[in-house]
């Protein structure tokens, strides 16, 4: 599928000064860097476990470290109900979460 596109080109040489000297040109520049930065790097590093998604999700997003409901942490961390339900068993077993309900888990670790 192709789309018309819309390019502009502009002589560096001739308008430097006046582009260098435009902060919102300079912004736009910088976000499509850090944007296309930010995708090469999610590209070529290394996916954590499901484990570590888990951990670093209750721990940074969750309020207080406490995971409710299932389904939408599921969905959050790309896998499956059960897949996640099996992380969690075993953080517990592991000491480092504790259940405090159906679907409820807290962190243990701070």
């Amino acid at each position: 599928m192709t789309e018309p596109l819309t390019c502009i080109a502009i002589t560096i040489d001739h308008n430097r000064d006046m582009l260098l000297n435009n902060a919102a040109f300079l912004r736009v520049l910088a976000e499509s860097l850090a944007r296309k930065m930010a995708m090469i790097t999610m590209k070529n590093a290394a996916q954590p476990s499901l484990r570590e998604r888990a951990f670093v999700y209750m721990r940074y997003k969750c309020e207080g470290g406490k995971l409710k409901g299932m389904e939408s942490t599921a969905f959050q961390l790309h896998c499956s109900p059960r897949q996640l339900q099996r992380i969690l068993n075993a953080l517990e077993r592991e000491e480092l979460v504790i259940k405090t309900g159906k679907g409820a888990y807290t962190l243990l670790v701070p």
